[in-house]
């Protein structure tokens, strides 16, 4: 497994939030050097762009002062929240065809958390004085599914909704709501499901600060299994391939993170460099950040062989050395 660098500034902070099967990235950027609202960019046929000139470019000027992304999905849609200075103003999808959507609701805000393949986005209603409605909506059309927040939507529709109010998770399905067992945690610490997949898998992670604990588990839709390893899940594919951190501690020492991929009980640290592994695609393309003095940097592993992907030209010193040893190991077959 090689990683690749997107090819960015050294006085920037990243935070990987999705990639696509076309290796588009999405992600939140940050300034090192002040205290600005981060902007959400993505990184396309090997170029960084940032989302808000493209709304703005959709929409007209736009009165907000940054715009997150929050998903690009198989067919490069993007979803976004749009802030200003006051806070959350709204989302907006994107679509690949230049074409953006505000998402509108009377006397209420639409915070987008999530977006499908088929343009189905979910979230929450949020009016003054009540509590959050969890909502999908889809071509102009919003549909309340009830008390909470949908958090995460797959291709066949079904929606993970939390409840912050009892502080619970369910899986709503064609019009039905069932619970989701996690009560194999104990109540002490907090739970956050990160990813649906198509085949109605999910992954999360348990925390808890004292005793220290980093829980990653994967539920199949009836059982619940803890992965081999201490950190956290934080995306998941429809191959059953988990992305996340491999947390590591030695005493008197703060805790190393470490990017990771698991795969049927298989662990695999992705590098050698403390970072997170945040997004992986249907194909198996993993995002994620490294760690290094200037900064969190956003790369991409891939098993697709190097000389062939389009970010070749940018590949860290440690994968160039990898590819000509690859290239001469190669040579000394042919050799033989």
């Amino acid at each position: 497994m090689r990683f690749l660098e997107l090819g960015i500034t050294r006085s920037s902070d990243y935070r990987i939030t999705s990639v696509n099967s076309l290796g588009m990235v999405a992600g939140v950027r940050g300034s090192l050097a002040d205290t600005s609202a981060p902007q959400g960019v993505y990184w396309k046929d090997d170029t960084l762009r940032e989302v808000a000139e493209r709304l703005t470019r959709a929409l007209g000027q736009l009165d907000h002062g940054s715009a997150e992304i929050r998903q690009i999905n198989e067919r490069g849609d993007i979803l976004c929240l749009l802030f200003s200075k006051a806070g959350l103003e709204g989302s907006a999808l994107l679509r690949a065809g230049e074409e953006a959507v505000v998402l509108g609701h009377a006397r209420a805000t639409l915070w987008a958390e999530d977006l499908n393949n088929h343009g189905q986005v979910v979230g929450a209603i949020l009016e003054e004085g009540r509590d959050p409605v969890a909502f999908v909506w889809q071509d102009h059309v919003l549909r309340r599914l009830g008390p909470g927040i949908g958090k995460l939507v797959n291709d066949k529709g079904q929606v993970v909704i939390e409840d912050y109010a009892t502080d619970t998770y369910s899986l709503w399905t064609d019009g039905q709501r069932r619970p989701i067992d996690l009560s194999v945690f104990p109540p002490d610490g907090s739970l956050h499901l990160s990813a649906l997949n198509n085949r109605g898998q999910i992954a999360g992670t348990f925390q808890r600060p004292r005793p220290f604990a980093s829980v990653p588990f994967f539920w199949d839709g009836s059982t619940l299994v803890q992965l081999e390893y201490t950190g956290e899940a934080l995306d998941l594919n429809d191959r059953g391939q988990v992305v996340g951190t491999l947390v590591t501690s030695k005493p008197g020492a703060d805790p190393a993170r470490f990017p990771l991929l698991w795969r049927a009980g298989v662990v695999t640290r992705l590098c050698g460099q403390q970072g997170e592994a945040q997004a992986i695609s249907e194909n198996g393309l993993i995002a994620g950040v490294v760690e290094e003095e200037g900064g969190r940097r956003p790369v991409i592993w891939s098993d697709r062989a190097l000389e062939t992907d389009p970010l070749s030209a940018k590949l860290l010193p440690s994968a160039q050395r990898a590819q000509r040893e690859r290239q001469q190991e190669l040579t000394e077959v042919v050799k033989r």
